[in-house]
């Protein structure tokens, strides 16, 4: 590989990873969003029909839903991955056109101030960015998680 290829290279993996873990984060924001909304109605379904064991199984989910939902904070990661991916599909449309350090710099720029990513997704936006520059046979063996939760975003 050239380094111009390189370059292209990183700008595409930048892009795909960031691509799944804002997809991850979404995903996982409209599960607990959905969870959230379902433990309220079956709270009130448990008030209004006189279940109180089903009551309190449904508050211990929901606040459950509600702290995962705080402590991860989904929404506001995906939007952090988001910004960082649009660097990267900027990057993109104009790395052919800029000088090599250049682009080098803004790679740098881009992952110095991007969001921790997460590990389990770092395989498959490998293989993403060698199928998308052409290289199809650079492709990794991916875990079986990997490969589910690569192919869920």
């Amino acid at each position: 590989m050239t380094p111009s290829d390189d370059l292209l290279f990183d700008t595409q993996y930048g892009y795909w990873f960031n691509l799944k873990c804002e997809r991850f984060y979404r995903h996982l924001d409209l599960l607990l969003n959905t969870a959230q909304l379902l433990g309220g109605s079956g709270a009130v379904l448990g008030v209004v029909g006189g279940y109180p064991a089903f009551l309190a199984a449904v508050g211990v989910l929901l606040a459950l839903a509600a702290a995962v939902a705080l402590l991860v904070q989904p929404a506001i990661k995906a939007g952090l991955h988001a910004a960082t991916k649009n660097g990267f599909v900027k990057l993109l449309a104009s790395h052919k056109t800029q000088p090599a350090q250049e682009v080098e710099s803004h790679i740098a720029t881009l992952r110095a101030e991007a969001p921790a990513g997460l590990s389990f997704l770092e395989q498959p936006a490998y293989n993403a960015a060698v199928q998308a520059i052409g290289r199809p046979d650079a492709k990794v063996p991916l875990t079986r998680a990997e490969a589910i939760l690569g192919g869920l975003t």
